[in-house]
């Protein structure tokens, strides 16, 4: 038996609502699983470094790779519109050491001296502070997105040159 074309139509209409339910209804199972939603971002803050000496900074990507340096690239534009002097420096270095090893190497006279070197990942980001080679700031969030981390990175160097107020 053939439907005619009115039912036919009205059953492919059921067929496509039936396949929205059920992309609704796996959607709606994976986020109430935690799997659809962004893990917590962990900070941490060394109290060991000053952030007000941080004021010059070099970023460098966590790997070789053209989406490591897209993901650098972008936190260096949100860094720069947040009015952070940035220093360009490039190369290839095998291990984080290594990098801040040469880049953090003061030459007295040279307008390129840094003060840290941000190292930036898609799921983390890592200030070095190179007076004494620390972690400053250590941003962690799996799925977070390079804006938010470089956001957290922004308001630890900014906060540290706002001046407090005493209230007498």
């Amino acid at each position: 038996m053939t439907a005619s074309p009115i039912e036919a139509k009205h059953l492919i209409t059921i067929s496509n609502t039936g396949r929205l339910v059920g992309i609704a209804l796996v959607a709606g199972t994976l986020g109430c699983a935690g799997l659809m939603k962004a893990d917590k971002i962990r900070q941490f803050s060394n109290p060991q470094v000053d952030a007000s000496k941080i004021a010059r900074i070099a970023i460098i990507a966590d790997g070789p790779s053209k989406g490591d340096l897209q993901v650098m690239a972008r936190a260096r534009e949100h860094l720069v519109k947040a009015g952070i002097p940035i220093i360009k420096k490039s190369g290839e270095w095998d291990s984080d050491q290594a990098a801040l090893q040469d880049i953090c190497v003061q030459k007295p006279g040279s307008s390129d001296n840094v003060d840290g070197v941000l190292i930036v990942g898609w799921e983390r980001i890592t200030l070095h502070e190179c007076l004494n080679g620390s972690i400053a700031l250590d941003v962690v969030g799996k799925y977070a997105g390079t804006d938010e981390l470089t956001r957290r990175v922004v308001s630890y160097l900014h906060a540290s040159t706002t001046p407090t107020t005493t209230s007498q």
